[in-house]
């Protein structure tokens, strides 16, 4: 039940018959309630939980901490020595700020609600744990900051612990941010480890990134190592990437470089830059491959014939060696299927010695034409002067020219009178096949053999002439015979060189003749290629005479591609007088054609640029054909010669009231059968679905003033929506507008 303990205590007093008490305490065991009546300042004891209370105004009973004290504020001004101290028996809340001069001991808990401020040393010792805890949810909780000038620094140290851990610092569940904010230079921040080693583990993808132009990231190791591994099975597990345009990645080892890989492919790309080994000026040994086992090198040079492999192509002068002398090593030049590809050795314009096969010991050099009667050997089929030599002069040598068991040899069965000599020029040696004025006939008879001159033995060479000057020709399977005609062979490197004279008195004519019959230089099987050049003032003409005919260059079947080029002379396309269409792409399909005009602003694409006055028509006015123009920030021009003369044609709408239709980006609308008087405003309502809430419409409108009544009209304003733009029209004439009158609307739709 409540309490009723309202009454005044009296005492008798010496100086006053009776004097007024404070009001007894009351011991209760239990707290006291709002109902609880009492005197002001009644303490009110509750002895079974050790907690007692005031009564500070009516009906409220204010609750004392024991063994805390609380206060706004707290000056001790005591003399020298200890002049606060606070026990371990009870805690002290500040509630206000606390300004300590001098030496402060604190035995017990210290809670600081305002503001601590120390204007001396203050030193934390305690022979037990130190926390510091805020429950604030506020950025920053706690901090430690110092603002005394540009020597200050804030230490935090372990002098005696030896774990791993000895400096602590922690997040359970955000981050650790160690920032330098204005701290320039290298050592902004420092984690430096006088004895031992530094570690950062992470357990989720993390970065160490440096910002800033010409700003580096130094990682080394003195006296160490410096290990870099990814355990993932993936591609790329460990990427070094330079990114910037001109950025290079640079490895060097004063020991060497190794790079490895685990029964897995070691890869090194440069998009269509150059892969260099070696390429430095020093004097040094570069090896690809090994000679371990069934090891392979290859050495690959792009697709079909616009690559190359060059292997001691500069202006040194080295010794290049293919394969080796030892056991039975062997040395293939292959050149591609078919007759088309070809082996050139020592074909450059230098007047050097070119050597196949060695004269140490039972060296056989053996040159083949392919199978049964269908190759061929050339030697010295060029039209230079030069000896052909077979053979040699020194010793026994032996030169021996053979053929099938019913074959012949037959040498020189052309029709110039010439000499043909077989055997050695040296001394007084000479072996001479001659014939008279009915010829020398070389394999004439109808037997159909294989004719072979010359023999795979040595650096062999043999030469066909054919007279001077345009008298003589050489002549090959040139009988009405429907035979094939093969020079060269489709085995090994083969190469075939066909001459054509000096200057422009020569030719070379392939299938001259007038009967129906298909030409076919090259083949399409593996990467064959096919050239066709000429001199610097020559040229090469394709289907150029008077003849109705179809030239085709190219292939249309699957992803062929064709391809022509040219220099700074640059290419010209039907560039005859001859009144002739000229078509690039087709329109079948999802064809497109690209026209490209070099690099930066050097390049132009110039259509109809000519002073003949053409018409000059791109895009077409079928289905659903679009035109788009683009352009850089130089812009778009649109040049008329100073005449001025730059039409847009525009879609054109009609409508017989003042509500219209027209989805163009350009039209005009024909609004017929309207009136308005005079001073009178309309509303006009144009439907366009091109009309977005970001577009910008120009728009006008005029009176074709049909009645001749002149009545003026002007736009008084306009409001945009999407899909619609209303016009506000108002007629400022004193005629009116007449229903026999036209209003023509113009419009632009311009997009974002």
């Amino acid at each position: 039940m409540a309490v009723q303990n309202i009454k005044n205590n009296l005492a008798y007093g010496f100086n006053n018959p009776l004097q007024h008490l404070s009001p007894e305490p009351i011991i209760a065991l239990r707290d006291p309630q709002s109902t609880d009546v009492a005197e002001i300042g009644t303490l009110w004891v509750n002895s079974a939980s050790n907690a007692y209370f005031v009564l500070t105004s009516k009906n409220t009973w204010t609750a004392q901490s024991s063994g805390s004290t609380s206060v706004a504020s707290l000056e001790v001004t005591g003399g020298s020595g200890t002049v606060l101290t606070v026990d371990a028996g009870g805690d002290t809340s500040l509630g206000g700020d606390l300004a300590v001069t001098g030496d402060t001991t604190m035995t017990g808990g210290l809670t600081v609600d305002g503001a601590l401020v120390a204007n001396g040393g203050f030193d934390i010792t305690s022979s037990s744990a130190i926390e510091f805890i805020s429950t604030a949810n506020v950025d920053p909780s706690i901090l430690l900051q110092t603002n005394g000038g540009t020597s200050e620094t804030i230490e935090i140290f372990a002098l005696q612990g030896t774990a791993s851990d000895s400096v602590s610092v922690g997040s359970t569940n955000g981050g650790i941010l160690v920032e330098a904010t204005n701290k320039a230079g290298a050592g902004a921040i420092a984690l430096l480890a006088d004895t031992g080693g530094i570690s950062v583990t992470a357990n989720d993808a993390s970065s160490f990134t440096v910002t800033g132009a010409g700003a580096d990231l130094t990682l080394s190791s003195t006296g160490g190592s410096l290990l870099l591994t990814a355990t993932e099975s993936t591609a790329g597990a460990v990427s070094i990437t330079a990114s910037g345009a001109s950025g290079t990645v640079a490895i060097a080892g004063t020991g060497g470089v190794t790079m490895a890989a685990t029964n897995n492919a070691v890869s090194i790309t440069s998009g269509t830059g150059a892969i260099n080994v070696g390429a430095d000026a020093a004097a040094h040994t570069i090896t690809i491959g090994n000679n371990t086992g069934a090891t392979a090198v290859a050495i690959q040079a792009g697709t079909a014939g616009s690559g190359s492999i060059n292997i001691g192509t500069t202006a040194n002068v080295v010794p290049i060696v293919i394969g080796n002398n030892t056991g039975a090593t062997t040395v293939e030049i292959e050149a591609g299927t078919g007759a088309a590809g070809s082996i050139h050795i020592g074909t450059s314009a230098n007047a050097v010695p070119v050597v196949i096969g060695n004269n140490t010991g039972a060296t056989s050099v053996s040159i083949q034409a392919g199978t049964a009667g269908a190759g061929a050997i050339n030697i010295g089929t060029t039209g230079n002067a030069v000896p052909i030599v077979i053979g040699n002069a020194t010793g026994n040598s032996s030169v021996t020219i053979d053929c099938g068991a019913t074959g012949s040899v037959t040498i020189a069965n052309g029709a110039l009178v010439q000499t043909v000599v077989i055997g050695s020029g040296n001394t007084t040696s000479e072996t001479s096949i001659l014939a008279g004025s009915a010829g020398l006939n070389l394999g004439a008879n109808a037997n159909a053999i294989p004719i072979v001159i010359g023999n795979n033995t040595g650096a062999t060479s043999v030469e066909i002439e054919g007279g001077t000057a345009g008298a003589g020709a050489i002549n090959i399977g040139t009988s009405a015979n429907a035979v094939p005609i093969h020079i060269g062979n489709a085995t090994g490197a083969t190469s075939v060189a066909i001459e054509g004279g000096t200057g422009g008195a020569g030719s070379i004519s392939v299938g001259t003749s007038s009967n129906a019959v298909t030409i076919g230089i090259g083949n399409d099987t593996g990467a064959t290629s096919v050239q066709l050049r000429s001199g610097a003032s020559g040229f090469i003409k394709i289907g150029t005479d008077a003849l109705v005919q179809a030239v085709t260059i190219g292939s249309a079947t699957s992803s062929s591609t064709t391809q022509i080029d040219a220099g700074s002379g640059g290419l010209l396309l039907g560039t005859t007088t001859s009144g002739v269409p000229i078509t690039i792409g087709n329109n079948v399909g999802a064809v497109a054609v690209s026209i490209q005009a070099g690099t930066g602003g050097a390049g132009l694409i110039n259509i109809g640029t000519t002073a003949n006055a053409v018409p000059v028509s791109i895009g077409n006015f079928t289905g659903a054909t679009g035109v788009t123009v683009h352009a850089g920030t130089a812009g778009i021009i649109l040049d008329a010669n100073s005449t001025g003369n730059i039409q847009v044609k525009s879609h054109t709408a009609t409508a017989a009231g003042f509500t219209v239709t027209n989805n163009a980006y350009i039209g005009t609308c024909t609004l017929t059968g309207q009136t308005l008087a005079s001073g009178a405003s309309q509303t006009i309502t144009l439907n366009n679905s091109n009309i977005l809430t970001t577009s910008a419409v120009l728009v006008s409108v005029a009176n074709l003033n049909v009645s001749t009544n002149g009545a003026y009209i002007a736009i008084t304003g306009t409001i945009q929506a999407a899909g619609v733009l209303t016009i506000v029209i108002k007629n400022n004439s004193a005629g009116a507008l007449a229903s026999g009158d036209t209003i023509l609307i113009g419009f632009q739709v311009l997009t974002v």
